[in-house]
């Protein structure tokens, strides 16, 4: 079990015991904001004014925002099932891909610059719950949803697919 810390870095529970990862061990804030593992055993641990740690046999290693992420304000991390990792940061939407990072923000067709959520689902397509919408990525296009197409309110907050294939959107607010 991970856990993220307001201040205390990335804490780990294993065998009854918690050990800890913070600065001294090369992480790059002690904030952790969020945390998820990929297939290949990356543990990635977006911190809230560090950027995006990628935690790898006991090494951290940093994306900043120097580097090309959309800010060091990370939010929310998704671990695609093609080996590229989506990062939600407060400006936008980045994605690292083969040793580089694109980034998208509204300008691009992003809803908003603040993503709060992100998942794929099973065809293969990233939604991003943003303030200012659900946004739907897939072949090169990002499409933007909001209330003009049903959501009850724009600030999307949380996404789920159930074993169905439902998307399910929570937002923020009293809606209509």
């Amino acid at each position: 079990l991970w856990v993220g810390t307001h201040g205390g870095g990335l804490n780990r529970l294993r065998d009854g015991k918690f050990s800890g990862i913070t600065k001294r061990d090369g992480l790059s804030h002690t904030f952790v904001k969020t945390v998820a593992g990929d297939a290949d055993g990356n543990v990635w641990i977006g911190t809230y004014g560090g950027g995006l740690n990628r935690l790898k046999d006991g090494k951290v290693t940093v994306v900043r925002a120097a580097d090309g992420l959309a800010t060091d304000l990370v939010r929310t991390i998704l671990p695609a099932r093609d080996g590229s990792v989506w990062v939600g940061t407060t400006s936008g939407l980045s994605v690292l891909r083969g040793g580089r990072v694109t980034t998208y923000r509204p300008a691009d067709g992003l809803g908003g610059p603040a993503v709060n959520s992100l998942l794929e689902g099973r065809d293969g397509t990233i939604w991003a719950g943003t303030g200012g919408g659900l946004t739907r990525i897939g072949g090169g296009k990002l499409v933007n949803l909001t209330t003009r197409e049903g959501l009850s309110s724009d600030p999307v907050s949380a996404l789920l697919e159930d074993r169905a294939g439902t998307l399910w959107v929570g937002t923020y607010g009293a809606g209509r």
